[in-house]
C-alpha cells in the first residue's frame, strides 16, 4: 500500500482506497464496480466529451465521474441524467474532521520559591524547577566538593539558584504560549 495523489483534488489517499475519502472521487474505474442486472442502466454519454459513462446505482440517484474529462455526472432517482459539472468547478466536499485538542493546564512555577529552594537545598531545592537540572548539578557537585574538600559549595549553590530562577521562568513562558495557542 502507498499513498498517491487523488487526481481530482490532488491530496494524499490509500493506492488500495476505492475512492478519494476527502471528495469522494473513485479510484478504481466505474466498471470495475460489480453492477445488479436489476440496477443496470444502460451507458449515458458525458455531455462534456462525450465518452460512455456507467453508473452502477443509477435508477437510486447518485453521482458518477467520468473517467475522460473528470467531470461529475449527477443522476435522479428515475436514471435520468440531471446535471453534468465539469471538473474545474466541482466543489470539493471535505469530510468533517473531529480533531481533539488536549489543552495542559498546570500551575505556573514561582522564580522566587525556586530561588529560595535552591539556595537552602543545593542542588535538590532545584527538583522544584527542573529535574534535569537537578540531577545535573547533583552529580557536578557531588564531583566539585570531592575534588575541592567541600569548598565547592560557594560556587555551585549560585549556580544552582540562576539555573532553577531560569527554569521556573521558563516553564512560565511555555505555558502561556501553549494557553496562547490553544486559544
Amino acid at each position: 500500500m502507498s499513498l498517491i495523489p487523488c487526481s481530482d483534488c490532488g491530496r494524499e489517499i490509500s493506492s488500495l482506497a476505492p475512492a478519494c475519502v476527502h471528495c469522494g472521487r473513485p479510484t478504481v474505474p466505474v466498471r470495475a464496480y460489480a453492477v445488479a442486472p436489476y440496477m443496470a442502466a444502460a451507458p449515458v454519454a458525458c455531455p462534456l466529451c462525450s465518452a460512455a459513462v456507467t453508473h452502477p446505482n443509477a435508477r437510486t440517484g447518485g453521482a458518477a465521474w467520468c473517467e475522460r474529462c473528470g467531470g461529475q455526472l449527477i443522476f435522479g432517482t428515475d436514471g435520468a441524467l440531471v446535471r453534468a459539472v465539469p471538473r474545474s468547478s466541482v466543489p470539493l466536499v471535505h469530510q468533517p474532521q473531529h480533531v481533539q485538542q488536549v489543552v495542559y493546564v498546570g500551575k505556573q512555577k514561582s522564580v522566587g520559591t525556586a530561588i529560595a529552594l535552591a539556595f537552602l537545598f543545593g542542588p535538590l531545592g532545584m527538583f522544584y524547577s527542573t529535574v534535569s537540572g537537578a540531577l545535573i548539578m547533583c552529580v557536578v557537585t557531588l564531583f566539585a566538593m570531592l575534588a575541592t574538600f567541600g569548598m565547592a559549595i560557594f560556587v555551585t549553590a549560585p549556580i544552582c539558584m540562576i539555573w532553577a530562577a531560569n527554569a521556573a521562568s521558563e516553564h512560565n513562558r511555555r505555558q502561556a504560549y501553549a494557553l496562547n495557542a490553544a486559544a
